[in-house]
């Protein structure tokens, strides 16, 4: 049998809730802990332009907003704290729900200070 297991959120980010981003002030949410990750099975080929973040559900209920706009401003977020790498929110939803391992993600693109979208995604080792 194998055991259920949540990943481990060893990274932190700072979170700018829509209509706030870097470009307009301070971060909303600062030291978040959190998750990137990459799909090794991406079957598109969209690894250079999406990733997932990965976040504990025990800790989402501070802002209920954090999710995508509908006119396709979002919320943004800084991985890790204090980089100057930042990204934008598409998506968020519950993974694994109703399982002791579940937890939040969300697929967000690369975006520069000024908000563009497309700048590439920084890749591990």
């Amino acid at each position: 049998m194998v055991a259920f297991r949540t990943p481990d959120f060893v990274s932190t980010c700072n979170i700018w809730l829509f209509p706030n981003n870097p470009s307009i002030g301070a971060a909303d949410l600062l030291g978040f802990p959190c998750q990137m990750y990459y799909n090794a099975r991406d079957a598109f080929g969209l690894g250079n332009l999406f990733t997932a973040i990965r976040f504990p559900l025990s800790v989402m209920g501070p802002f209920p907003k954090f999710q995508p706009n509908p006119s396709g401003a979002g919320d943004v977020l800084e991985l890790e704290a204090g980089s100057g790498i930042y990204y934008k929110i598409f998506a968020l939803d519950t993974v694994h729900q109703g399982f002791p391992n579940a937890y939040a993600e969300a697929i967000a693109s690369p975006i520069d200070a000024t908000l563009t979208l497309g700048v590439p995604c920084r890749q591990y080792p």
